[in-house]
């Protein structure tokens, strides 16, 4: 009985370890995510400027010769162009932690199986942790202030033209624009794919659109229409 207690109070000991450095590895990923965000803002407030500037540039050069005024104006909307969508990438990046969240959960729940009544609850608090990463909107902020500045106010507009439309259905919104899958979706977003699902009916519902109509061609357009 003595050398079973004992063997019980190592297992516990190496368990508690074992969770320690668990949420070690956990803060430390929180905290290259925290960086990778910090950067996409600077890059992207950069890029802008620097276009911004290239482009006043530009135009007070070349505006006595249309036509080579306009080829150039063209290139340099296609680096732009391109510099949007890296940017787009790199944020991308930073939301894809949910997926390494929901692999977390699903591997404290393995543990939770044959783990002691004290792991269990010190499980069951990290666990707490991860649910409240998934709710944690600080990222969607930066990516929502990102994303408008690279679409030209899409999600302000989207908002002005459909008042109806909830903050997750703009997002939902994004995630469509750049052409997510509804697998994708659900991992950045947290939630099921019937989720989704059931996410997409209700936009269409407060869009307007029928039963034929394409809800990623419709924001295409839209955003067309924003330039026009």
């Amino acid at each position: 009985a003595e050398i079973t207690e004992k063997i019980d109070l190592l297992n516990i000991q190496y368990e508690r370890e074992r969770r320690g450095r668990q949420l070690a590895e956990f803060e430390k990923q929180k905290a290259i995510d925290r960086g990778i965000r910090n950067n996409l803002i600077t890059a992207s407030v950069s890029i802008i400027l620097i276009a911004s500037i290239l482009f006043y540039s530009f135009y007070q050069k070349n505006k006595r010769n249309k036509l080579t005024s306009q080829l150039k104006l063209q290139k340099l909307k296609e680096e732009i162009s391109a510099k949007n969508k890296e940017i787009t990438s790199y944020t991308m990046s930073f939301l894809q932690k949910n997926q390494l969240m929901e692999e977390l959960k699903e591997k404290i729940h393995e543990l939770r199986k044959s783990s002691t009544p004290d792991t269990n609850k010190e499980l069951t608090r990290i666990n707490r942790i991860v649910d409240n990463t998934f709710r944690s909107d600080e990222e969607w902020k930066t990516f929502q202030l990102t994303f408008d500045q690279m679409h030209d106010g899409f999600f302000r507009e989207l908002k002005n033209k459909y008042p109806d439309i909830s903050n997750a259905e703009l997002k939902l919104c994004a995630l469509l624009r750049m052409n997510m899958n509804l697998k994708e979706s659900a991992k950045v977003l947290g939630i099921e794919p019937d989720s989704v699902k059931t996410s997409r009916y209700q936009l269409r519902k407060k869009l307007g659109l029928k039963t034929e109509d394409n809800l990623v061609d419709f924001l295409i357009k839209f955003e067309e229409q924003m330039k026009e």
